[in-house]
């Protein structure tokens, strides 16, 4: 091998590397962009106050706010993006996060729940918002 091929083979390990490396795509949602902007642009009414999405937080009745992290936040569209409908553990993996759920043995789905019940409900430990459908996964609004 000459110096050129090994500069080559350099060349595209890095970038192979730089790809692998590379943060996850931004995921769009499976709702049209003017079907987004409708919920998204105005602050949802959620028990405690409201969801803005925005701003990136919950502002509660008592005038305070509460940030949401990027994994609640991307967790949160998702969810409202399909209220009513059931979002699968195996979906939040590999819609949301971009993991295969068939490799990987997680509670932080739930964490990320219990941390959205807590910024959301005015009782968490009975949800109206954010409903676990036991057995099948969770729901934004919708059926009981």
């Amino acid at each position: 091998m000459n110096h050129q091929e090994t500069t080559i083979a350099i060349g595209e390990l890095d970038s192979r590397t730089a790809r692998a490396m590379a943060p996850a795509p931004s995921i769009e949602p499976e709702t049209s962009p003017s079907a987004r902007g409708a919920w998204e642009a105005a602050p949802f009414p959620v028990p405690r106050g409201v969801i803005d999405l925005t701003r990136r937080e919950v502002r509660v009745d008592a005038g305070q706010s509460t940030p949401f992290s990027e994994r609640e936040l991307e967790l949160l569209r998702y969810m409202m993006e399909n209220a009513g409908r059931v979002i699968t553990r195996d979906e939040i993996l590999s819609r949301i996060w971009r993991l295969n759920p068939q490799r990987i043995i997680t509670r932080t789905i739930d964490m990320h729940i219990v941390h959205l019940r807590a910024k959301l409900e005015d009782n968490p430990k009975k949800p109206k918002v954010l409903r676990t459908v036991r057995g099948e996964g969770y729901v934004f609004g919708g059926r009981e």
